[in-house]
This record gives C-alpha cells, structure tokens and sequence, in this order.
C-alpha cells in the first residue's frame, strides 16, 4: 500500500463486465481455490487506468469445495503473471486516463491477496466503493 499512496503504483478497480455489466451478482469471472490461494478466469471491462496500473482489485465469483458460489474481492499484481491487458476503449472525453479491459488467464492470487474475507466480496466491493478503509487483510506484496 505505501507504493500506493506514495503515488509510486497506479491501482485500478476491476468489477464490469461485457455481460454482466457492474451487476455484481452476474459476474462471469471466477476464482477456483487451489493450493495456497487462486486461480482467477475471465474477463473485465471499462477497467480506468489498467493498461498502466501495478495493482488491480478484481471482484470474481469464487467457487469452494462443498459450498455455494460467493462473490469475493482480490488484490493482483499484474506483474506476477496471467493478466492480459486487452482492448483499449475509445472516449468522447476524459483522454486523461485510458479504459480498457483486463483479462484474467490462469492469474494465481496467493491467500494472502484476498481483500477481507472470502466469499464477503459484495461487502468489499461496498466498502471500495463508497471509500472506506477495509483491514480485515493483508496482502503480499512481490515488488514488481
């Protein structure tokens, strides 16, 4: 976070969706438990600043053993492998940041990047939202 707000690391928000638009509980994209954290598939849209962002939230489906689907929040570097950044959408205005979409192909989050608690991502993306400060965790940084 201190390269965040140092102003060293652009962040980005990734909740839209072509399909599902910012209908969070349409959301296509998923994230399959494995060892030691996450496998996120999908894709994202209307993503403001994520061809130069280091750091991406992504809200996804996440999909456990033995329970129903949630919605859970994941703080990605992109550096660390398996995001794509896509097509660049085209704007009457606002040129100053460019919107894009990200794709997510294989991106392992480990456990640690799970912004508060699993399967409490509607709560998160809440808190993201309307600027509150969310410390239920921590995550790990690989300083890319």
């Amino acid at each position: 976070m201190p390269r965040l707000s140092s102003g060293k690391w652009i962040g980005s928000w990734a909740l839209a969706e072509a399909e599902a638009g910012s209908d969070i509980s349409s959301l296509k994209t998923v994230a399959r438990q494995v060892a030691g954290g996450w496998v996120l598939k999908g894709k994202k849209q209307f993503i403001i600043n994520g061809k130069v962002s280091k750091l991406v939230v992504v809200i996804a489906k996440t999909k456990m053993p033995n329970k129903k689907e949630g919605i859970s929040a994941f703080v990605v570097e992109k550096c660390n492998g398996g995001v794509i950044i896509g097509n660049k959408d085209d704007k009457m205005g606002m040129r100053a940041s460019e919107i894009g979409e990200l794709i997510f192909k294989d991106c392992y989050v480990p456990s640690e990047n799970v912004l508060g608690q699993t399967r409490t991502g509607i709560s998160a993306s809440d808190a993201c939202a309307r600027g509150r400060q969310n410390s239920h965790g921590r995550f790990r940084s690989r300083n890319c």
